[in-house]
């Protein structure tokens, strides 16, 4: 029916097409507790320029530095 009335649409994708995307690129991430997981990589890629991912931070890791960075005063 969109298209007869001529109105533009696009397909909603899940997260399983989002996966399973020719192009979909993944990198290894370190997580806090040493296990090794594949995460879907950023979409962008700056030629000349090396991604490098650091490990992931365990939950909590970073509150007082990011609470001393984002306070009042």
């Amino acid at each position: 029916r969109l298209e007869e009335a001529r109105i533009a649409y696009g397909r909603l994708s899940s997260l399983d097409d989002l996966m399973r995307h020719p192009q979909a690129r993944f990198v290894a991430v370190e997580l806090s507790d040493g296990k090794v997981i594949d995460c879907l990589a950023p979409g962008v890629v700056v030629a000349g320029r090396e991604d490098r991912y650091g490990p992931v931070p365990a939950l909590g890791a970073d509150d007082a530095a990011l609470r001393a960075e984002f306070a009042e005063g």
